[in-house]
């Protein structure tokens, strides 16, 4: 089963930096160019600086973003900007968000190390496909900076509900002389919305890496940096990094925690040469039924397939000229709607093989329905297949089984952020 423990994290100086809301960042993964600018203008200590430099045209092999982030790394633990604790801890952490539909919620989870091992040993499961590109970023910059800026996103399946009520009673036995004063926090509307407190009472600690041990974890978010973890663990194995390379920086969670919500990730398709939409609908016709969707609006169409989809596999389909629910004629045999629209619709009518077509701009990953409806009718993409969420269970499911979805197809909430905790390696 998986080893988690305790660690001696580096961390924003909380002497100087009682606030961490303008020195924290969302996953590099889900940062844009112009949320990217936005962070480096926010703080000069903002850690957009080491985990997602930017590219500069002057940049070359002495000079580029994964030097400048081991400079900067270093240079902020020589001011003390970033200290390292000096007792290993775990570190719960709260985080409340909201939903697109307004309801907040509040997960819990704890940012610890868990020993790197290869996926076939079971231990630690993945349930998507990745990228190449993005693991080759990832291993550049965890080659100069020796250290992991952004935890791996990991959920435990926890059956007897004992992770959260233990990380609940951790937080009066953390630091502080037994107060419930968090170590860092960060504000949003005057409220918090991620919380981390230091947890070094060893039996506490027992307690909890002992639940987590007891059954494989599941890579929630993460899959890319994982595999570039694993990556760097082989370069640098019988070296005076080697130990440290054994572990990486880990936010766990339950599987069933009421805070964890999966939302879908859509495709838009775009700049398909000589698409003609009345032959691709008749094409489609042959395995799924066309249901216009008159005046509706986007949120309705997402209710209609959220009451359909619990028969059959169905997709919202945005056109130029309208919105369609696709509904699955031929029998699903348990296959996963994702895996249906890629095999079925990209691959077999649209001709799109997926790490071709995203790297040539043809298909695009888009989280937020209204944006991908609105790409389509503003006419910056040509078509937008929406999906229903992938029901924990099927994601379990499918990772214990050894399989694999296809790339981007879960998008789980929230996302810790980067910069509470980092792992050094060095």
């Amino acid at each position: 089963m998986p080893l988690v423990q305790a660690f001696r994290a580096i961390r924003y100086n909380p002497a100087r930096f009682p606030d961490l809301t303008p020195l924290l960042t969302p996953p590099y993964d889900v940062i844009s160019e112009q949320e990217q600018a936005a962070c480096y203008a926010r703080h000069p200590h903002n850690m957009i600086r080491l985990d997602l430099g930017q590219i500069l045209p002057a940049d070359s092999d002495a000079d580029n973003r994964y030097v400048r982030s081991a400079h900067s790394f270093a240079q902020w633990r020589r001011e003390q900007i970033l200290i390292q604790d000096q007792t290993p801890a775990l570190y719960p952490s709260s985080i409340r968000y909201a939903l697109p539909t307004g309801q907040v919620k509040t997960l819990m989870g704890v940012f610890a190390l868990v020993k790197l091992e290869p996926f076939d040993a079971g231990h630690v499961l993945p349930h998507e496909m990745t990228f190449s590109a993005a693991k080759e970023d990832r291993l550049h910059l965890m080659r100069a900076s020796r250290a992991s800026f952004s935890p791996i996103f990991l959920i435990s399946p926890d059956p007897d509900g004992r992770l959260r009520p233990l990380l609940e009673q951790s937080i009066p036995r953390s630091e502080a002389a037994g107060s419930a004063r968090p170590s860092g926090a960060t504000e949003g509307d005057n409220q918090p919305l991620q919380q981390l407190w230091r947890l070094t009472d060893p039996a506490m600690i027992d307690e909890i890496t002992a639940v987590l041990a007891k059954h494989p974890l599941l890579i929630a978010d993460g899959h890319h940096r994982y595999e570039t973890a694993l990556n760097y663990r082989n370069e640098v194995a019988g070296s005076a990094a080697g130990a440290s390379a054994n572990f990486c920086l880990a936010f766990i969670a339950a599987s069933h925690d009421p805070g964890l919500s999966i939302q879908p990730t859509h495709r838009v398709v775009a700049r398909l040469p000589n698409f003609d939409l009345p032959s691709f609908c008749q094409r489609l016709g042959d395995r799924f039924s066309i249901a216009p969707q008159t005046g509706a609006a986007v949120q309705d169409l997402q209710a209609a397939m959220e009451r359909s989809g619990q028969t059959q596999p169905v997709f919202g389909l945005i056109t130029p000229s309208g919105a369609s629910l696709l509904t699955y004629r031929r029998p699903a045999g348990g296959q996963l709607d994702v895996r249906i629209l890629q095999s079925e619709i990209l691959e077999a009518l649209l001709q799109l093989q997926e790490e071709e077509a995203v790297a040539g701009g043809r298909l695009r990953y888009v989280k937020d329905a209204q944006e991908a409806a609105r790409l389509v009718q503003a006419g910056e993409a040509q078509l937008a297949f929406l999906l229903n969420p992938t029901p924990i269970e099927a994601i379990e499911a499918i990772a214990h089984s050894g399989g694999r979805m296809p790339r981007k197809t879960t998008y789980f909430l929230p996302k810790p952020l980067t910069g509470f905790a980092i792992y050094p390696l060095d």
